[in-house]
């Protein structure tokens, strides 16, 4: 299975000791170029992915930690782009490692493509119930070029344990997750459409 490589950096906004009340921490999830990139072919599948649609209460920078369905933004902890964006983002470097398909985000109607991916993000937030995680959950369809005939769904739904509510865990937690669930999705959107290639051959 190939993994997504990912870094994480961090930016203070304002100045201060870290972890000082009032200081406002940048967590960014950043995908990097790693062995798995391939070069495009002729012969690849190419997807147009949509940027994920996300729920209202997750349309937003700051970190939230969950706690029974409640859901509470950081005042000090944000993170650099959105969860669609993370998702979205991650979501095609994934597909990007799996032989014969090419993924393309932002979505064109003009741009070529022969699958078109869209999604839906579900949650993406530190929990502390009975113990510390971070989940990603999202779901996502895949249709034809044109987007009038469907051919799959999945649902993937990944938890990794936050050693302690700080940035520094929580991003790290936050990578492990998005890399495993994207992944997951990918191999599984792989695994799926190649059996579907082949059936219309």
């Amino acid at each position: 299975m190939t993994r997504l490589f990912l870094a994480i950096l961090f930016s203070i906004l304002t100045t201060g000791c870290f972890g000082q009340p009032g200081v406002q921490q940048f967590l960014r999830i950043e995908a990097v170029k790693s062995p798995c990139i391939q070069t495009r072919t002729a012969h690849d599948t190419m997807i147009a992915v949509k940027p994920f649609a996300v729920f209202d209460y997750l349309d937003r920078l700051a970190v939230l930690v969950g706690e029974h369905g409640v859901y509470t933004p950081s005042l000090e902890w944000y993170w650099e782009g959105s969860p669609s964006e993370m998702i979205t983002g991650a979501l095609v470097a994934a597909l990007n490692c799996q032989p014969g398909f090419f993924a393309r985000t932002p979505y064109s109607p003009s741009m070529p493509h022969d699958l078109v991916l869209s999604g839906r993000v579900e949650s993406f937030a530190v929990h502390t119930e009975a113990s510390l995680f971070f989940q990603v959950r999202f779901h996502y369809d895949v249709y034809t070029k044109r987007g009038t005939t469907w051919l799959m769904a999945d649902d993937v739904d990944v938890r990794v344990p936050v050693r302690a509510l700080n940035p520094v865990d929580i991003a790290e937690s936050a990578r492990q997750a998005l890399n495993k669930a994207t992944t997951n999705a990918a191999n599984s959107f792989a695994h799926a459409m190649t059996q579907e290639i082949s059936d219309d051959l």
